[in-house]
């Protein structure tokens, strides 16, 4: 992005479409992007359980890639699950409404109607408190579903490529 507003000044980006959820929540780009007025889109912020990197998510711990509330998927994951009974919503919904509350658009899928419902409903079905946010935002740890294609694209564990660094 530098690169880009660099060679154009004048003709920035409007909205940079990155994968964005309380795994890789990418502080520093979101600074950025606000810094520039770029709005923000996020992909899969719900995790991307049908994509072959979807079943897979960061291990419990404290090291690259590891969260202290780790060992489950975002849908299934026990910080996600208690907010989501505190209000009295789905885990869906509690995604959704974190990417709202961070100033993004998100992107969820669903093909069930009832689920597309659910999701537009999300922000006021489901309104985060500032500790809401902050168990959230402490999940952060680096955890991509969208590790690409290529071989070394994204160093992530759940990469079929990844070797983790001695």
């Amino acid at each position: 992005l530098r690169a880009l507003l660099a060679a154009f000044p004048h003709d920035k980006p409007e909205v940079n479409q990155v994968e964005l959820h309380p795994y890789l929540a990418q502080p520093e780009l979101v600074a950025f992007c606000r810094e520039h007025g770029i709005a923000l889109m996020a992909y899969s912020p719900l995790g991307s359980a049908d994509s072959y990197s979807g079943a897979s998510y960061p291990q419990r711990g404290a090291g690259p890639f590891e969260s202290h509330a780790g060992g489950a998927t975002l849908l299934r994951n026990e910080v996600v699950g208690a907010v989501a009974r505190r209000h009295g919503c789905t885990p869906a919904q509690v995604l959704i409404a974190w990417s709202v509350a961070q100033g993004f658009c998100c992107l969820p899928k669903s093909v069930r109607p009832e689920r597309v419902v659910q999701n537009l409903e999300a922000p006021s079905a489901c309104p985060l408190s500032s500790r809401d946010l902050d168990e959230l935002g402490a999940l952060d740890c680096g955890f991509r579903y969208g590790i690409g294609y290529l071989p070394g694209h994204y160093d992530c564990p759940n990469a079929p490529w990844y070797r983790a660094k001695r």
